[in-house]
């Protein structure tokens, strides 16, 4: 892994450099432009300048790379696309103007360049094989920037290639030719820096775009490798033929040019061996001012003046009459002219002192005049014995360079005829190197293909056994292993190495060995058995249920073998019996439950009455009301009995949580023990939640149960509420939708829990408690009634440091909160209608006839259904509300509302029970629409409820 995260920087790095060294030598050139700084334009004075559009593009890519590499940022991708497209668009305006000879001379918009450069056809524009590689570098950022397919950066390698073979080409022209080369179709060369950069650029992004996943050695990098080497060759040849086919070009002009001077060296040979020649003075041939010869004008025999020309004088007047004939240039120049027409230009003088420091008898070199392209050339003359007849005064002696012969030959008609046929190479070229690419795309598609049918099936085949439950196994001979899935290495903790060839029978416990042994035996003509054992790994021992089965594969003989865990299984069945036990305990709670409520009714029944009967001075009214109070905390008892045996019944309410956990404080010290510290924290205004109160018990007590047991002696719990409003950003932060919440934390000073734990404490019967401490249903059972209340639930732990659980229960607007608990009510609302009250019990029956009457109803009361249908059948008036139990002999409430209804459709039902949630359910008394009141009930609870049914619709 670290190796790959040292590949991948080094990947980034490398361009991320390459773009800045990119930026700073463009900016470098163009401030080198502005301020006329030779050494940034071109390094050295006889390099050829990088233009200024050339810079610019270099500018815009190196920011592209930058970009590129610095941020993954969709803005900052799109602004380096952006710098690429405007590096691309300065390449295409150049080829367009050469290709289509056009000339806009938008090149020359940022800064002018002088005629007469160094190695320039068109004064500031770019070499066409610069213009071209920025287009290419363009593309292959296009290409090559998102790496989306392998394709797509195939290409861009491939072209990234091609572009540093170009730049490295020229490089190697500059040095091999530096003086008879035009450059790539016999345009402007490439400037030194401008190749330099060119290769660093596509080296760079060549790398960024090389695909991750591809080796060099797989089907599509060799693929990638052919294509560049193929790449390679070719562009190497076409530089090569392009700069063989130029130097060609140039050897052609220097053949005219070489034999214009020999003309002209011979003329002047002649002349000076006779010493000049007398013609008559004319207006083109008037007396030498500067020739300062005794004889210079003479009169023949026969009285015609004549006057003397000198060699010099008559190879200029030739140069000049006879050199436009045929397009050449011809000029004889000195050092120290007598005539002013003979001083050389600032080329002359350069060449003739160069010939003077190293001796050379010749230079040539291919430059602007007048912005034409011409080859120039010249060679020294050395001064003979006819020179000082005219020029002994000036010092020369036989042998010394008196001055040069040069010739000047026009390219513009050459270079057309080199540019034709550099096309043509060209477009060969290209169409070689478009069949070779097909045939090696064609070729290694198919070895792709069969690469990847190769990797399908042999995933697949690793797909089948890593999905198989369990581990597996595979034993050559019965006696090797050979073949495995990840299950065994995750298992047994050995690694691959130490697998192989694995003996089948080390993995056993020695009390199973015999029995594996008899298994392998059973099997080893064919079949297959199954048995168990425990398995021995490298940390732990592993109770496992395994399948043996023979296998032929050819004439090879394989043993394979299919192992289960049954860890979990075993766990289960404990877990089974736990859960079991704890439903046989639910199943008392609620049966006790039912009989205890029938006694809190009856109690707190009577109180109340009581209550009514005697003046509330009397001293008795303070027992009755204690008595009342004590049989409403022990309804609250029997309902958190309940809710720890989850069969409380589920009836959201609009709730204050504050005023809900405060009431369970006295019995959640009760639970976690004097021991541990209770600290209750809670929130002020907090908002409503519409919840089953029994369930924030629940919630509440299985929390402190888990938090007690975590504290090994003395510690805290802390219970913190508090107003939380969760935003779009913190959506995934905290794991539940956006919106306003009531959140509650429980914090204790626990031993706290690992990352491993954690993941798993919500899952039904996971427990991390000792066999018999726990079932594992907390949590679980927690989660549910959370999840059940559209809330979320979170925990932080680290070992040593205690645990944090956070719920979040949706904030409720529409309603005020009801209280929690209640003080009795004296005043309840009345009423007159007549009800038929059924109730198996006797005293009951009786108490609940009592508190009716007291509210005003007629009473028809009934012990049994069969007698509730008998008196219903009886009575003569309207029977306004049938209240029965749920659980009677002879059949149940709901069916004896179904009974009565016909005869008495507009009669209302309210059903009542001290049953658990679970019971009731299975009669249908707990459906949407149905009106149910829990035993015990209070006097207030019953005409409150009463009434409520009667005013319902």
């Amino acid at each position: 892994m670290e190796t790959t995260r040292t590949e991948q920087k080094s990947r980034i790095s490398l361009p991320l450099a390459a773009g800045v060294v990119s930026v700073i030598i463009g900016v470098a050139v163009l401030f080198g432009w502005a301020f006329d700084i030779p050494v940034l334009k071109s390094i050295q004075p006889i390099w050829v300048s990088m233009k200024a559009n050339s810079a610019l593009g270099f500018v815009f890519f190196g920011m592209a790379l930058v970009l590129l590499n610095l941020s993954s940022n969709i803005m900052a991708y799109r602004a380096a696309r952006l710098c690429s497209l405007a590096t691309g668009l300065i390449g295409a305006l150049t080829l367009s103007e050469i290709i289509f000879d056009w000339h806009p001379g938008f090149d020359q918009w940022l800064f002018t360049e002088p005629v007469g450069a160094v190695g320039t056809s068109h004064p500031g524009l770019m070499a066409p094989a610069t213009a071209f590689c920025l287009l290419m570098l363009a593309i292959a950022f296009e290409f090559g920037w998102n790496k989306d397919t392998t394709e797509k950066s195939c290409v861009s390698v491939t072209i990234c290639l091609a572009v540093v073979i170009i730049a490295v080409a020229e490089l190697l022209c500059h040095f091999l030719w530096p003086t008879d080369t035009f450059g790539l179709w016999g345009l402007t060369v490439m400037a030194v820096h401008t190749a330099m950069l060119l290769a660093m650029l596509g080296i760079s992004l060549a790398l960024y775009s090389w695909p991750t996943h591809i080796s060099l050695f797989s089907p599509m990098g060799k693929m990638v490798a052919s294509f560049a080497v193929w790449t390679i060759l070719l562009v190497g040849s076409l530089v090569w033929n392009l700069q063989l086919h130029g130097h060609d070009t140039v050897n052609d002009a220097l053949y005219i040019a070489r034999a214009n001077i020999r003309k002209d060296i011979s003329f002047r040979k002649w002349a000076t061996s006779h010493g000049g020649v007398y013609v008559k003075p004319t207006d083109q041939t008037p007396p030498n001012p500067y020739l300062k010869h005794p004889h210079r004008d003479l009169e023949s025999t026969s009285g015609i003046r004549l006057t003397l020309m000198n060699p010099a004088y008559m190879l200029r007047e030739m140069q000049n009459g006879f050199g436009d004939d045929y397009g050449s240039k011809s000029r004889i120049t000195s050092l120290k002219p007598i005539n002013p027409k003979n001083a050389p230009d600032p080329w002359e003088t350069k060449i003739l002192k160069r010939f003077e420091k190293s001796g050379e008898n010749e230079f040539f070199e291919i430059s602007l005049i007048e912005g034409k392209p011409y080859l120039r050339m010249m060679r020294p003359f050395l001064v003979e014995a006819g020179c000082l007849n005219c020029h002994a005064e000036q010092g020369y002696k036989i042998g010394d360079i008196r001055g040069g012969i040069g010739s000047s030959v026009p390219m513009e008609q050459i270079l057309m005829g080199h540019r034709t046929l550099s096309t043509n190479i060209t477009v060969a070229h290209g169409m070689i190197w478009g069949i070779g690419m097909l045939g090696l795309f064609t070729f290694y598609r198919r070895e792709n293909l069969l690469d990847i049918t190769a990797k399908k099936e042999t995933a697949f085949s690793d797909t089948v056994i890593n999905s198989l439950p369990g581990t597996f196994h595979a034993y050559e001979d019965g006696k090797r292993l050979v073949r495995w899935n990840k299950n065994l290495e995750a298992d047994s903790g050995y690694s691959a190495a130490e697998l192989l060839n694995k003996n089948p029978f080390d993995w056993f416990a020695d009390k199973h060995k015999a029995v594996a042994v008899a298994a392998f035996h059973e099997i080893s003509d064919g079949g297959e058995t199954d048995f168990e054992a425990d398995i021995v790994y490298k940390n732990s021992t592993i109770p496992s249920y395994l399948t043996v089965s023979h296998l032929m594969l050819g004439e090879k003989k394989f043993v394979i073998c299919i192992g289960l865990d049954l860890t979990n299984q075993k766990k289960m069945e404990l877990e089974l019996i736990q859960s079991q036990k704890m439903e046989s305990v639910g199943r008392l709670a609620g049966g006790v439950a039912h009989d205890f409520n029938n006694m809190l009714t009856i109690i707190s029944g009577y109180a109340e009455l009581s209550l009514l009967e005697i003046d509330a001075s009397n001293p008795v009214a303070g027992h009755l009301k204690q008595i009342s109070a004590t049989a409403h905390r022990s309804a609250d008892l029997t309902r958190q009995l309940l809710a720890f045996a989850r069969k409380q019944t589920v009836d959201p309410k609009v709730v204050n949580l504050n005023e809900a956990i405060t009431g369970m404080l006295k019995m959640l010290q009760r639970i976690i023990g004097e021991n541990i510290q209770l600290i209750w924290l809670p929130a002020p205004d907090l908002w409503q939640i519409k919840i089953d109160p029994s369930q924030i018990d629940q919630i509440l007590a299985n929390l402190s149960v888990n938090a007690r047991d975590a504290i090994a002696d003395t510690g805290k719990i802390t219970i913190e509420t508090g107003n939380v409003t969760v935003d779009k950003e913190s959506e995934d932060q905290i794991g539940c939708a956006a919106g306003e919440y009531v959140k509650i934390v429980m914090n204790d000073s626990g031993c706290g829990m690992d990352k491993e734990t954690q993941s798993h404490i919500f899952e039904p019967f996971y427990t991390t408690k000792e066999l018999g401490m726990g079932t594992g249903l907390g949590l679980a059972t927690i989660y549910g009634a959370v999840k059940q209340n559209n809330g979320h639930i979170s925990v932080y732990s680290e070992p040593g440091l205690g645990s944090a659980f956070s719920i979040y229960l949706p904030r409720y607007k529409e309603q005020t909160a009801v209280p929690v608990s209640k003080e009795p009510v004296t005043i309840s609302p009345h009423g007159k209608e007549t009800i038929l009250l059924v109730e198996d019990e006797a005293a009951i029956l009786r108490l609940t006839s009592t508190l009716l009457e007291k509210l005003g109803y007629t009473v028809l009361a009934a012990h049994a259904p069969g007698e509730a249908v008998a008196i219903a059948g009886k009575h003569a008036g309207e029977i306004h509300l049938l209240m029965t139990d749920v659980i009677m002999p002879e059949m149940n409430g709901s069916d004896l509302s179904k009974v009565l209804l016909p005869s008495h459709p507009d009669m209302k039902c309210l059903f009542m029970s001290g049953y658990t949630a679970d019971i009731i359910t299975k009669h249908g008394v707990l459906d949407n629409g149905v009106h149910f009141i829990q035993k015990p009930f209070s006097l207030p609870d019953l005409a409150t409820k009463v009434r409520e049914v009667f005013e319902s619709r």
